[in-house]
């Protein structure tokens, strides 16, 4: 039980990074690292999923992995670009 809900916390944590992420690629015409993106969000949702229907109590941890996934990785990039050009 415990294993199934910290994959399901991760793995909705690392699709919303992944979300921020492939919105920046794309929003920069990097279609390589967009697919990427793409390919790993599709893999967080396999795994968060899987874990949420085979037992529905990693579910709530899965949906709170996404708020967590979203306000650490927008403000990891808010912060970075916030860096003078040389420091990044």
């Amino acid at each position: 039980m415990i294993l199934a809900c910290a994959i399901a916390f991760i793995s909705g944590a690392a699709y919303e990074a992944g979300c921020v992420a492939w919105c920046h690629y794309s929003e920069h015409n990097d279609p390589t690292r967009a697919a990427v993106s793409s390919l790993f969000l599709a893999v967080c949702q396999v795994a968060g999923i899987g874990e949420s229907v085979s037992d529905w109590r990693a579910a709530p941890f899965f949906v709170c992995g996404y708020a967590i996934g979203t306000f650490g990785a927008v403000t990891w990039k808010k912060r970075r670009n916030e860096l003078p050009s040389e420091e990044r």
